[in-house]
């Protein structure tokens, strides 16, 4: 059996403030995963399977990736 996903979450307009709460400036985020996993019946009442994980995410002028499995 196979199966894969998608998620994407942005975020836009997203106020920046000093630490007293005053509008500094605003800026945008995007968080984006993808997923794909695989398992099979190995034998009658046991399956083995495993998955794998792709995330991104793009924090003003930041950015990072990371991968699981």
């Amino acid at each position: 059996n196979l199966g894969a996903g998608l998620l994407r979450l942005n975020a836009s307009g997203v106020e920046e403030t000093d630490e007293f709460a005053n509008v500094i400036g605003v800026f945008n985020t995007t968080d984006l995963t993808a997923m794909a996993g695989y398992g099979r019946e190995i034998m009658p009442n046991l399956s083995l399977g495993g998955a794998v994980k792709l995330y991104t995410q793009k924090l003003r002028d930041a950015s990072g990736t990371g991968i699981t499995g």
